[in-house]
């Protein structure tokens, strides 16, 4: 399978199973029932497998991304750049903070 910028390359390695991989892997598995996504198992190495995003699901992804922003900016619209900017700042500076009170 050759790998375009529109597949993405899971690799399983099962000392790497975390709860959000195991979640991944479900999302992935309802996203491929539903025909949006397929998985192919690389032919080299059996722990790769390639993620496309099929016709289906970049049409999907389309019509909810564009719903969402529209909607987003509707109820943004009364937010400044200034204010914006502001409220950028303090969540970097949060992210910071939880960071480093996860490395303690």
């Amino acid at each position: 399978m050759a790998v375009s910028d529109e597949t993405m390359i899971m690799q399983n390695r099962s000392e790497e199973k975390t709860v959000a991989s195991m979640i991944l892997e479900d999302v992935y598995h309802a996203m491929e029932e539903k025909g949006y996504l397929k998985k192919e198992t690389a032919k080299h190495d059996g722990r790769v497998t390639y993620v496309t995003v099929t016709k289906e699901g970049k049409m999907i992804f389309e019509k909810y991304n564009k719903d969402y922003f529209q909607k987003l900016a509707l109820c943004l619209n009364h937010v400044s750049n200034d204010e914006a900017d502001c409220m950028i700042q303090t969540i970097e500076k949060f992210y910071e903070v939880m960071c480093e009170g996860r490395e303690k």
